[in-house]
Parts: C-alpha cells; structure tokens; sequence
C-alpha cells in the first residue's frame, strides 16, 4: 500500500468507527438478488446483538439499495450499517475493513475477493464457482453455503473472536 492511499484508508476508517474497537466488515458488490446482500443484513442482525462494536460497511449502487437499507432500518441496524453507495476508488476502503464477505448466489470470477485477497484482507465468501476457485476453505479464508445465514453469521462471528486468524 502506498502512503496516498494509507494516509486516506486512515481518515475514511476514522469516521466510519465507534472506536479502536470496532470491527469494520465490508462487501463491494452491485445490489442485485443474486449479490445475497440480504442474507448478508439477516447475518448482521445476529452479529451485532452479539458483537454490537461491529459495524457493516456496504458499497455499490442496484436496484435493490432502498430495500436493503429499509431491511436494515427495519432490524434497528442504522447505527451499525453504512451505505456508501457506488465508490469509483475502492482500495482505500479494503484497507479499513477487518473482514470482507461476498455472500454471492453465484459468481463468475469474483474481482472483489482478488482484490481483498491482494490487500491482506481476511475473506469469507459464498462456495459458489468463482468464489471457491480463489478461496481456499479453512486456509485463505472462510467459504460457506449460499443463503445459509446461520452458516455465514457463524464464519463471520469466528472472525471477529478470532483476530490471530484474521492477520
């Protein structure tokens, strides 16, 4: 990572936190069914009562943004999830988040995990084909089944207690 991009990773994390505490998980990735965003909020749901210092980073823009942020209204998640909307430089953010997931229904070859991945940034993604291609189970990251929100809340609660298996 070069300093410009450090540097801004640091303001941007700054003012997405509660504090030094907080856990930031990400997903870049259109708002589209088949993306699985809204398993990804049911997971948040559980995550938070459970760890209320984390806290859900979204990007991207689709046609299913205004449900998902009335889903996570709805489930009194508002203080613990931002929606940034479409971000044309995203390294600077998978420099801020803890854990990246990519809760996909299907993928071809998923750019935001290499990318994650190219960043130091633990993943945990759906076992669908592209994704299960880039990540090793257990070794490079978490992979578990699509639309399986207590799997998926399961693989993110094991990141978030277990930060010597994030680094």
């Amino acid at each position: 990572k070069d300093d410009s991009v450090k540097k801004n990773s640091v303001n941007i994390r700054r003012s997405l936190i509660f504090d030094d505490n907080t856990v930031l998980i990400g997903t870049i990735a259109a708002f589209f069914a088949r993306k699985g965003h809204q398993f990804l909020i049911k997971a948040a749901s559980s995550i938070i009562n459970n760890h209320p210092n984390t806290k859900f980073i979204f990007i991207g823009e689709g046609s299913l943004i205004l449900e998902m942020k009335r889903r996570s209204k709805e489930l009194g998640l508002s203080k613990n999830i931002e929606f940034l909307g479409f971000i044309e430089n995203v390294l600077p953010y998978y420099s801020i988040f803890d854990i990246f997931v990519l809760p996909s229904l299907g993928e071809g070859m998923p750019l935001t995990i290499l990318e994650a991945m190219a960043m130091r940034v633990p993943v945990v993604a759906t076992a669908v084909d592209g994704s299960k291609e880039l990540v090793e189970d257990k070794v490079t990251g978490l992979l578990v089944p699509p639309q399986d929100v207590k799997s998926l809340t399961k693989a993110i609660e094991y990141m978030i207690e277990n930060p010597e298996k994030r680094s």
